[in-house]
C-alpha cells in the first residue's frame, strides 16, 4: 500500500473509530433504560453478545462457508473474552450506582492506562508526556468523585474505573494477538461466545436455571428488545470489529485515544436525553480527562509516527 493510500486508509479507520465513540456514548443511556426495566447486569451482557455471536456465526457460515480456528486465535479469543467480560460487568454495575453522565466519563481514563499496560507487557516505556497525561486524567477522576461519599456512590466510581482498566488491558492484548497474524473475525467470534457463556453461567449461579430460562424468553417478547439488538449489533459486534481491525494499522494508543471520545458523547447524550445535571465538579473532571486525551494523542503521534 502506497504512502498516500495508507494515510487515507488511516483517516478512514479514524472516522470509523469516531463513529464507534458516538455509538458507545449512547450506550450508557441505553443501559440505564434497560436497568430501569429491571434487567440484571449479566442478562444484558448475555443478550448483547449472544446477538453479536449469532450474527458472526451466520456470517462465517454464509460468506466464509467454514469456521477454522488456529490455536493462537482460540487462546487469544478466550483470554480477550474473559477480560472483556470483566470490563462490561464492571461498567454496567457502575452505571447502577452513578449517573450515566459520570459513568460515560470513566472510560476516558483507559486512554492513559493503555501505554502503561503496553509498557508492562511489551516493555515499551511511555514518554514523559504520558506520565503528565496520567496525572491530569486521575486529577479529573478526583473531581468526578468529589465530594467523596462512601457507600453506593463510591462503589459505582470504583466499579467504573475497574471497567476502564479491563478495557485498556483487552485493547493491549488484542493488539498483541493481531500482530501474531490472528484473524480479526475469528478472534471476535470466540470473544463474543466466551462473553455470552460466562454471562449465562453467572446468571445460573445467581438464580435457578428454570428462572433464568423464563427471564430469557420474557426478554424476547419485551418492548425494549430492540435496545438489546442495538447493543449486540452496533455497540458490540460493529464496535469490536472496527477497533480490533484498526489495530492492524494504528497503534493501540491511538485507537484508545479516539475511542475515549465516547466520554464526551456520553455526557452530551445524558444531558439532552436523560436531562441529567452537569455540575461544576463533573465539568472540571471532564475537562481534565479530555485534556489528558489531547496530550496522550500528541505523544502517540510523535512516538508511533501515526
Amino acid at each position: 500500500m502506497g504512502f498516500s493510500k495508507l494515510k487515507y486508509y488511516e483517516l478512514f479507520l479514524s472516522l470509523l473509530l469516531f463513529l464507534v465513540a458516538i455509538i458507545w456514548g449512547c450506550t450508557f443511556i441505553v443501559t440505564k433504560i434497560l436497568l430501569n426495566h429491571n434487567l440484571s447486569v449479566f442478562l444484558i451482557v448475555f443478550f448483547r453478545f449472544t446477538i453479536a455471536g449469532i450474527t458472526l456465526f451466520a456470517y462465517l457460515l454464509i460468506v466464509k462457508r467454514k469456521i477454522s480456528l488456529s490455536s493462537q486465535e482460540l487462546i487469544g479469543g478466550v483470554i480477550n473474552g474473559i477480560v472483556l467480560f470483566c470490563g462490561y460487568a464492571f461498567q454496567i454495575l457502575g452505571v447502577k450506582y452513578i449517573s450515566a453522565t459520570k459513568a460515560s466519563l470513566y472510560p476516558g481514563t483507559a486512554v492513559v492506562m493503555v501505554p502503561f499496560l503496553d509498557w508492562i507487557i511489551t516493555k515499551k516505556k511511555p514518554s514523559i508526556v504520558i506520565f503528565i497525561a496520567v496525572f491530569i486524567s486521575f486529577l479529573g477522576v478526583y473531581f468526578l468523585v468529589y465530594p467523596i461519599e462512601w457507600g453506593y456512590f463510591a462503589l459505582g466510581d470504583i466499579l467504573s474505573l475497574l471497567g476502564a482498566f479491563s478495557f485498556a488491558l483487552q485493547m493491549v492484548l488484542a493488539g498483541i494477538y493481531i500482530k501474531k497474524n490472528c484473524s480479526v473475525i475469528n478472534l471476535i467470534f470466540i470473544e463474543c461466545w466466551v462473553l455470552a457463556l460466562l454471562s449465562f453461567l453467572w446468571l445460573n449461579i445467581l438464580d435457578s436455571s428454570s428462572s433464568v430460562i423464563t427471564k430469557v424468553f420474557h426478554v424476547f417478547s419485551a418492548s425494549y428488545f430492540y435496545l438489546l439488538v442495538y447493543l449486540g449489533l452496533f455497540a458490540s459486534l460493529f464496535a469490536i470489529l472496527v477497533y480490533t481491525k484498526a489495530q492492524e494499522t494504528l497503534s493501540s494508543s491511538r485507537v484508545s485515544i479516539i475511542l475515549s471520545l465516547e466520554a464526551l458523547f456520553g455526557v452530551i447524550f445524558a444531558i439532552f436525553i436523560l436531562h441529567e445535571l452537569l455540575t461544576v465538579h463533573i465539568l472540571i473532571g471532564a475537562w481534565c480527562i479530555m485534556f489528558s486525551v489531547v496530550l496522550a494523542e500528541r505523544s502517540a503521534y510523535r512516538n508511533n509516527n501515526v
